[in-house]
Order: structure tokens, then C-alpha cells, then sequence
């Protein structure tokens, strides 16, 4: 490469070192080794800048980028130098066919960003603390390669290499159990209102409506804050002033909102065959702890002032206090899982105590031993995405990937699809991705559960009462409800990679896969609402694993049209206005054999097992498809003949809904 570094503090020596590792070809780590003036320290908000000059052949690129303190979403350019602030991935694609790729790395102090200039492209590096007079790092890493997916992940396992090996990448994070089924989230549900009484009389409404949740999260607004009790709003904006006005008061849950105290509820929700998990904030809550309260009272040494507020210390020991206090008392009130809110707060917070690399590590570090002490490491990550928790997280295997639900609001869907899927290209490297909750009665249902479905993550809803609708989530789930989850993270279709999809004249497609099935969801998310044209393919997963078979069965889901096409060929697509979307499915062609399995069940293909074109086992009963390039003479299930119907392409087969598996036998 060629590179140079400017330092901002006078006087100081740099090195700029490049080094290669002999497992990843066309991979190169850039370090920084600087030392400052003796008796001066480097800028807490630029320690050296790196300037990429030889950054050519660029057709156009995709940029995530940290927009707020806490999430990521896209930027689309041709021009290096329009690249925003807090940029922390940048692929790229070239003019010569290749695709380039640069990824910000964070360590034990320093972190790294990229943005634009006049100048051209600039890697920022810095701590957000002013004492350090030494800055010994990695900057960024920077590859090429010929395929986009394949790369990302390269770059990806590269840095963690470099970085010493202290994390994990997604593959290696064990997915935990519980998270394979259904759940069900308070936040959006109840606010500050959360109750008891209300969390029951929810888990009441799901048995009647036959609604399989295994699991509940009580999310924030639960805990023992003073300054919500008699407290009342008029509008969503003076709740939400009211909920991040408060301060941690005592570690259980509020005695007014919870009279008999946290292990009565949860153990009142697991008579409806329910897991529970607890949430709570990183930083205590919102605004720390109360310095009237019993946790201060407890551990006065555990906490810092900063301005009117006190904040956990950054010191492990000092962490250990909240993190080993909280999940104490959840566990022993019979949680099974956690969620960690407010991670990335750094900058805002404890910036000019510590480096934020430090701070980081340790957080993570003592957060982790934790979890893994308590809950086996059964965590939902959330408000995560600075990249000195992205790299400084060790193995818990979960992290949401856009900012919070909006209820009844129709832009926020456009915002949320294309953070969650952008940010699983990046994000979805290290960690599996959570969508975050959703209502079953919102104007965007049926699209938030498709995405769901497709997410490769968690799938939770967070309906207040009286309003879940079944037949919305049992499309994603069986009667136990255990959902239909995909192999990967979803991520945007390869000719969608690098083109804003608000702005396009095509639909916005994302795919993901499940064993050889390859799930392709297409969406009119254009800001003026036009009509938008384009094609489906296999090959819009542009990976090699997406070439098993000569000819693919491909279902249609909402209107169940049915094709078998060869691997190269398209089916034109055309979505009219914003409320239309698509769920296709590429089911590879075997010795003239393809089964659909469920046809209610989105992700379909994994209500089947054991299948050959004569015989296949399905997860409960229920109308399923297949294609045969032979006339079948007889389908029974369980023994008995069922009613099949031809379509001209496949075989549609009726069957009553049945709770344990079937068994199909075809005759030909």
C-alpha cells in the first residue's frame, strides 16, 4: 500500500507497519507504533491519522457507519472522499472486477475510523483519553478479493487474528437453545407500566390464543427507579424524557410495580411453560446509579461522579459490582438468560477517564465471566455497535443490529430493513444478529415476520395486551413454538450490495439460506413509492455453494405460484408500491425430486426430514409441496391417502393440522 501518517501531537516519531499472516492471501494489517514528545500525551481525539492514497479503480462502495452513538447503518458513494465520520467497514467495488475491502479495528486502548476528505481517505486512531504518550496498535486492515460475501469474511477473521485471537467469530459462538423458540418482550407492551399483573395477564392471553411463546424478556422500566413511581406522561417523547431521567436505586425489581418481588413473577410465568430472562442497562441505568440508594450505600467505591451523575468505575473490579450484583439477583429469581443494554456509551460517559479500548475490554471481560458464570453465557447484546465492543467482545453469541422499534410507523420499516440487513454484512461476521421485537397488529405485520424469518437471529414480538395474532407468528414456528431459522444472517442480494435501495428502480432483496434451500425476500422500500422492476436468480447470492444443482424448484409464498428453472435463469419481478414484498424459495432439484415441506411455514424447508422423492418425515401435519419430474400415483401420510392437487408444476397436497410428526410416502 501507500500510506502516510500525520501526527497530530509535535514532535512525535511514527511508524506505520504493514503485515501479512501466510493463512489469509491478499490480506494486509496496517499498525501504527508512535511515541509522543517526552512530556506530552497524544489528542484524546486523534492519537495519528492515516492517509489511503492509493485507493483506485473505485466504481462504488458501501460504507457502515456509526450514525449515532449506538448503531450503524449504510452509505452509498462512488467518491472515497464523501465517506462520513465513524465509518467502520468499507467495501468496495472496483472497475476491474475485484472488490476491496478496509475494516477499522479497535484494541486494548485505541480504536480506529475511517472518513473522507479533500484529501482522500483518512483512518482516524484515537482513545478518547488524554494521557497516553504512546500509541502501539492496529489501525485497519485492507484486502481484495473476487467474490463480496467471501471477502467480508476474510477481513473479518483476519482482524480477529491480528488482534490476538481474543474473540470469536459467529460461526464459533454456540447459539444458545432457548433462543430457538418464540418470544415474547415487555418493552414496547407495557413501558414504565410494567407490571406484574400485566406480564400475566399477557402470558394468559397466549394460552388462550393458543400462541406457543416459550420465553418472556423483562425489559427495562421493571427495576427499582424511584423516579417513576406516580409518575404519568401525555405523549411517547415526555415517556421516554421520563425513562432515561432514571438512576438505579436498589438491584431488585420496583416494589411498586412488582409487590411480591421479581422471583414471584418469573416464577408465576414459567406455570405457562415459559423461560424468562431480565434486562438491564451496562452502565447500571440510564443515568447511573442513585446516590440515595441502596446499591450506592453498598459499594461507595464502585462508582464515578461525572458531572450531577454517578457511573459505574471502569476498573474491572469496580464493574463487577454492577454486572455480579445484577445477575445475582436475576438468577436467583429464576432467570435463565439476560439482556445487556447501553454498551457503546463510552464516549458519552467515561470519555477522558480511561481509554476507550480498556474501557471496553473490561467491560466485556467482566460482563462476560459474568454471563457465563450465571447464565452460560445466554446474552442478547444491545446498543453495541461502537467498534470497541464489536472487538472487544469475547464469545456471547448475540447483538441486535438496528435501533429500536417504532409501533405504527410505516418509515421506520424502511430505516430498520436496511440497518439490520447492511449491518448483518459487517456485524453478522462476529455475532448472530437480533432484529429486534415487533407487534403482531402493526401496519408493517406481515413484513416485520418476514424479516424475522429470514434474519438467521432471535424471533420476538412485543405485543401489548390483548392484541397477538397467531396467524402471523405461526408461519415462522411450529405448535411448540420452535422457529424455522436460517443457516446465516440475511444480507442484501449481491446486485444490491452497492445501491441505495430507498432510491433504486429495483426491489430491495435479501436472501439467506437454510441447508441447500436459498430464501430470497423482496421489498419496495423506495422513498417516493414508484413501481419498482427487476429479476430473482440463484446467482444473486454471487457465492460458490449456491451451484448444486442444474435446475431449482422455486416457490412463491404469498401467492403460490410455483417453477422449476435452471440455475442461471430469472424470474422478473415487479412490486408496485411500498406495501408489496415477496418471498421466493430456491429448493435445489435432486434425481427429479424437490420437497417444499409446510406450505404455511416460511421457511419452509425445515419442517422436513430425511427426504427422498419417495418418502420424508415432516415436523407436525399440515398442507406441504413438492416436485416430481414423475407423476406420483399415490402420496399417504401416516398410512392414509391424502387429497393432491396438480398445479402444472408441482403437487400441492391437503392435510389436517396434526401436533407431532407425519410421514409421507410417495408411489410412483
Amino acid at each position: 500500500m501507500n500510506i502516510k501518517a500525520k501526527i497530530i501531537t509535535d514532535g512525535t516519531k511514527t511508524n506505520i507497519i504493514e503485515k501479512t499472516h501466510p493463512e489469509f492471501e491478499n490480506m494486509t494489517a496496517v499498525f501504527v507504533d508512535a511515541e509522543a514528545e517526552e512530556g506530552k500525551f497524544f489528542s484524546a481525539d486523534c492519537a495519528a491519522e492515516i492517509t489511503v492514497d492509493d485507493i483506485n479503480n473505485v466504481k462504488d462502495y458501501f460504507a457502515s457507519y456509526r450514525y449515532s452513538l449506538f448503531w450503524c447503518k449504510p452509505f452509498f458513494g462512488k467518491d472515497v472522499k464523501e465517506i462520513p465520520a465513524e465509518t467502520q467497514t468499507i467495501l468496495i467495488r472496483r472497475t476491474d472486477g475485484l472488490y476491496e475491502i478496509l475494516v477499522a479495528a479497535a484494541g486494548d486502548k485505541y480504536k480506529c475510523t475511517f472518513y473522507g476528505n479533500k484529501w482522500g481517505l483518512q483512518a482516524r486512531v484515537y482513545s478518547w483519553y488524554d494521557k497516553l504518550s504512546e500509541c502501539k496498535t492496529l489501525a485497519f486492515v485492507r484486502g481484495t478479493g473476487k467474490n463480496p460475501y467471501e471477502l467480508l469474511h476474510r477481513a473479518y477473521a483476519f482482524t480477529v487474528k491480528m488482534l490476538g485471537d481474543k474473540i470469536k467469530m459467529r460461526e464459533e459462538r454456540p447459539y444458545p437453545e432457548i433462543f430457538e423458540y418464540l418470544g415474547w418482550c415487555t418493552c414496547d407492551a407495557f413501558y414504565v407500566k410494567v407490571s406484574e399483573d400485566k406480564i400475566l395477564d399477557k402470558c394468559r392471553e397466549f394460552r388462550d390464543k393458543d400462541i406457543p411463546v416459550r420465553w418472556a424478556i423483562i425489559d427495562d422500566m421493571y427495576a427499582d427507579i424511584k423516579e417513576f413511581d406516580g409518575k404519568d406522561w401525555s405523549s411517547r417523547e415526555e415517556m421516554m424524557k421520563l425513562i432515561h431521567t432514571g438512576r438505579l436505586y436498589s438491584f431488585n425489581a420496583s416494589p411498586v410495580r412488582f409487590p411480591n418481588g421479581l422471583k414471584h413473577c418469573i416464577d408465576e410465568i414459567k406455570k405457562f411453560g415459559m423461560q424468562v430472562g431480565v434486562w438491564h442497562p451496562a452502565t447500571a441505568y440510564w443515568k447511573g446509579v442513585n446516590p440515595d440508594g441502596e446499591v450506592m450505600r453498598d459499594h461507595p467505591d464502585a462508582f464515578i461522579q461525572r458531572g450531577q451523575y454517578y457511573w459505574p468505575g471502569v476498573k474491572k473490579e469496580q464493574m463487577e459490582v454492577i454486572y455480579e450484583g445484577f445477575h445475582k439477583v436475576i438468577s436467583e429469581a429464576g432467570a435463565h438468560f439476560i439482556k445487556v443494554d447501553n454498551q457503546s456509551c463510552i464516549e458519552w460517559w467515561y470519555k477522558g477517564v480511561a481509554p476507550a479500548g480498556e474501557i471496553a475490554s473490561n467491560m466485556h471481560e467482566v460482563l462476560e465471566k459474568s454471563a457465563y458464570k450465571y447464565f452460560d453465557g445466554r446474552v442478547i447484546n444491545c446498543m453495541c455497535m461502537s467498534n470497541e465492543n464489536m472487538w472487544n467482545r469475547p464469545a456471547t453469541p448475540i447483538a441486535r443490529c438496528s435501533n429500536d422499534f417504532q409501533p405504527e410507523d410505516r418509515p421506520w420499516f424502511t430505516n430498520h430493513i436496511t440497518q439490520c440487513a447492511y449491518n448483518c454484512l459487517t456485524q453478522g461476521q462476529l455475532i448472530w444478529c437480533d432484529w429486534d421485537m415487533w407487534w403482531t397488529d402493526d401496519g408493517q405485520a406481515t413484513k416485520n415476520s418476514l424479516l424475522r424469518a429470514i434474519s438467521g437471529g432471535p424471533i420476538y414480538v412485543s405485543d401489548t395486551s390483548g392484541r397477538s395474532r397467531r396467524e402471523i407468528l405461526m408461519p415462522l414456528c411450529l405448535s411448540d413454538g420452535k422457529i424455522l431459522r436460517t443457516d446465516i444472517p440475511a444480507t442484501p442480494t449481491f446486485d444490491c450490495i452497492f445501491t441505495d435501495p430507498t432510491a433504486s428502480d429495483s426491489p430491495f432483496k435479501v436472501w439467506s439460506k437454510a441447508g441447500e434451500t436459498y430464501y430470497f425476500a423482496a421489498f419496495n422500500i423506495t422513498t417516493s413509492n414508484k413501481t419498482v422492476n427487476g429479476s430473482i436468480c440463484i446467482s444473486d447470492a454471487d457465492i460458490p455453494e449456491c451451484d448444486k444443482s442444474d435446475r431449482y424448484f422455486v416457490v412463491e409464498q404469498f401467492t403460490g405460484k410455483t417453477y422449476v428453472i435452471g440455475k442461471d435463469e430469472k424470474l422478473n419481478l415487479s412490486l408496485l408500491h411500498n406495501d408489496e414484498f415477496r418471498l421466493f424459495k430456491f429448493i435445489p432439484v435432486k434425481e427429479g425430486f424437490a420437497l417444499c415441506g409446510l406450505s404455511e411455514k416460511f421457511i419452509s424447508t425445515l419442517t422436513a426430514k430425511n427426504v427422498t422423492s419417495t418418502a420424508f418425515t415432516l415436523s407436525e401435519g399440515g398442507d406441504f409441496i413438492f416436485y416430481s419430474d414423475t407423476k406420483p400415483s399415490s402420496v399417504k401420510v401416516n398410512g392414509k391417502e391424502a387429497t393432491t392437487i396438480f398445479d402444472g408444476t408441482s403437487y400441492k397436497v391437503k392435510y389436517g393440522e396434526e401436533r407431532s410428526e407425519v410421514t409421507v410416502v410417495i408411489t410412483y
